[in-house]
């Protein structure tokens, strides 16, 4: 990903994008918890599909946007 987004290059950047999959992993998380407890789901399966979209749309940010979406 580096070579296709100078921005990524930057070490500080680079590890503002980690940071942003995983607190976009534990946001999903607790949503997932929030919305399902809520909703009356069970909120085990609640938090595994928050983390499994939390997780996806926070790559997607990366991916599409590189390090101009840690800004």
């Amino acid at each position: 990903m580096s070579d296709r987004d100078p921005y990524l290059r930057d070490p500080n950047i680079a590890r503002a994008a980690s940071l942003q999959v995983v607190f976009g992993l534990a946001l999903g998380a607790g949503l997932g918890w929030a919305i399902a407890g809520w909703a009356g789901f069970s909120e085990g399966a609640g938090v595994a599909i928050g983390a499994v979209v939390g997780f996806l749309l926070a790559n997607v940010l990366v991916y599409q946007y590189g390090g101009r979406s840690t800004r």
